[in-house]
């Protein structure tokens, strides 16, 4: 009776430890595969914004008489460059003006000092827009003035792709790709550039423009194309490439 007595004791405690571990495994469920997932998804880090900053003071303007500083920043989901121009007086840098533009697209700045006017003082351009076409490298450009000792912000500058100084005829050329390829010739009017001419080829055909002062377009000359039609052209009468 010992023995069945003994039995009976040890056959209760474990019904009652199955029932103790069954009301906790009911209280407490395993997390679902959604709920693991959106835990993972809040933990990540958001994705950090890393501004980026050039700086020059031995080639731009007159050489280490003038500094420019570009950075950029964001503002309401939105980028800016800032630009900032300085003048030496003495042992000190003073600003001297500061001008800011929005930014587009993810390429970087790739800021460039060079003369982009012919007057030997070198000017400066950075990236501000991500083009449609690869080709079409968007920069807007600001242009040293040696008698305010300032620069110029060229408000149209990122509407002429892959801008460069022309040496052949003193000015300013853009190298458009659409569907052939376009050279204009750009002439600088205050703080604007102005069409004055172009050279467009298509398929077949290439096409020589007068263009005046109002922006009206006059056929200067059609001739048969013998080439590929990528070329871009230092002159446009007579029609001359770059070599």
């Amino acid at each position: 009776m010992k023995y069945i007595a003994l039995l009976i004791l040890i056959l209760t405690a474990a019904c009652q430890e199955n029932v103790r571990q069954n009301e906790v495994s009911e209280q407490s469920p395993l997390p679902s595969m959604t709920n693991v997932k959106q835990q993972t998804a809040i933990e990540e880090p958001p994705d950090e914004y890393d501004p980026e900053q050039f700086i020059d003071e031995r080639r731009i303007g007159k050489r280490r008489l003038n500094r420019v500083e570009i950075s950029t920043y964001e503002k309401d989901d939105r980028l800016f460059v800032k630009t900032k121009f300085y003048a030496k007086s003495k042992s000190e840098w003073i600003q001297k003006n500061e001008l800011e533009i929005e930014k587009f697209g993810g390429l970087p700045l790739q800021p460039e000092i060079k003369d982009f006017n012919g007057d030997g003082f070198n000017d400066v351009t950075f990236i501000s827009d991500s083009p449609a076409r690869g080709a079409n490298e968007i920069r807007d450009l600001f242009i040293f003035e040696p008698r305010r000792d300032e620069l110029v912000h060229i408000k149209n500058s990122s509407d002429y792709p892959n801008l460069q100084y022309n040496p052949l005829l003193k000015c300013l050329d853009a190298w458009i790709f659409t569907g052939s390829t376009e050279t204009v010739f750009l002439k600088l009017n205050g703080d604007k550039l102005v069409e004055f001419a172009s050279v467009d080829d298509s398929e077949t055909e290439r096409f020589i423009y007068i263009i005046n002062g109002n922006g009206k377009k006059r056929l200067l000359r059609r001739e048969k194309r013998k080439d590929d039609g990528f070329n871009r052209y230092i002159n446009f009468n007579p029609v001359q490439t770059y070599r």
